[in-house]
């Protein structure tokens, strides 16, 4: 998109947005995952105790993480 931008000669330039190209307006994901879990305590045996994120991937412990099954 930016190579095409780029080589587009628009006299409008201020018409493109973009803050939608470069995902400045897009909300944080984890957000959204944790309120999917909270959505589960309507259930009657579910509550959701809280969770820890981590965005470091050398401090994750993959033998702590079933990965075939």
């Amino acid at each position: 998109m930016k190579k095409f931008i780029a080589q587009y000669n628009n006299p409008n330039e201020e018409r493109i947005n973009f803050g939608l190209i470069e995902r400045k307006y897009d909300d944080d994901l984890v957000q959204y995952i944790v309120n999917a879990c909270k959505s589960l305590e309507v259930l009657k045996y579910i509550t959701f105790l809280g969770y820890d994120y981590t965005d470091d991937e050398s401090k994750i412990d993959i033998n702590n993480y079933i990965t075939n099954d």
